[in-house]
């Protein structure tokens, strides 16, 4: 390509100068059609419209903006998800880190067969196992079977404690009650509220990590499981989270954008 610099005075003499007005219109032009046209490496529309809404960044947001106590933490201590929350607290997970790609996640489920329950990955057949869940996001749990559980709201002491209106939470009833808690005076703050917002803290977990579903609240049960904090850890969240996990694999093999459950452990 000739460069303007090279071109001959015969050359330039045809060209119309353009005014500033005309220039700045190009200018314009060229930046709108810049952006406009995706990168070499970017994700497509059909990419980009594809957001799973299991994720790390979710717990590491709430987390680093939550001031906890003592209190808070020993409670926190005792819960199968201490490790996660550890690990985020301590700086250990950084945001890059933790960011979803929800493409690779697409290719993985779409070589899901449902006559195994495996992934075909590399060339070799690989499941979701328990253990996996476990050694992934550090849990620490029992083998209380929780898909045995069917609670209705009804069932639920936070529920009726905490004057529960709504069919059931989602993720911003949960930081908005966890920061109504927090924003208390602290001689109006009672043991039950310390409680409390150890409680909202898992069950955060659970719905944006490890039991996304379709939409944004989660189920009763859950909440049941976090009522007595001592006893938490008795569950067997890791049996639950691959079960669910891979529950949805069998459903959404041939439709991976509709994956629910815990897609983000797919990544690792």
């Amino acid at each position: 390509m000739v460069s303007q610099a090279s071109q001959s005075p015969s050359q330039t003499r045809g060209k119309k100068r353009q005014s500033p007005k005309q220039k700045n219109i190009a200018k314009k032009r060229q930046r709108l059609t810049q952006e406009s046209e995706p990168e070499p490496d970017s994700p497509t529309q059909t990419q980009k419209q594809c957001t799973f809404g299991s994720n790390v960044i979710g717990t590491l947001g709430l987390l680093s903006k939550l001031n906890l106590n003592n209190a808070h933490l020993e409670l926190l201590k005792q819960t199968p998800f201490w490790m996660l929350i550890d690990a985020i607290k301590k700086g250990k997970l950084a945001e890059k880190a933790c960011m979803k790609h929800d493409k690779p996640i697409l290719s993985i489920i779409e070589n899901y067969d449902t006559n195994d329950s495996k992934f075909l990955i590399g060339g070799k057949k690989v499941a979701i196992t328990r253990n996996d869940i476990k050694l992934i996001f550090g849990i620490a749990c029992g083998n209380k079977p929780i898909g045995d559980l069917n609670k209705k709201k009804s069932d639920v002491a936070f529920a009726t404690r905490r004057g529960i209106q709504e069919a059931r939470i989602g993720s911003k009833k949960m930081k908005d009650m966890i920061n109504k808690i927090l924003q208390k005076r602290e001689e109006s703050i009672t043991d039950e509220d310390i409680r409390d917002v150890v409680r909202l803290i898992c069950m955060f977990i659970c719905l944006t990590l490890f039991f996304s579903t379709s939409g944004v609240t989660i189920a009763w049960t859950y909440v049941h499981c976090m009522e007595k904090i001592e006893e938490i850890k008795d569950y067997d969240w890791a049996q639950s989270i691959a079960e669910t996990l891979n529950t949805s694999m069998h459903k959404f093999h041939d439709k991976p954008r509709d994956a629910t459950g815990c897609v983000v452990a797919l990544m690792y």
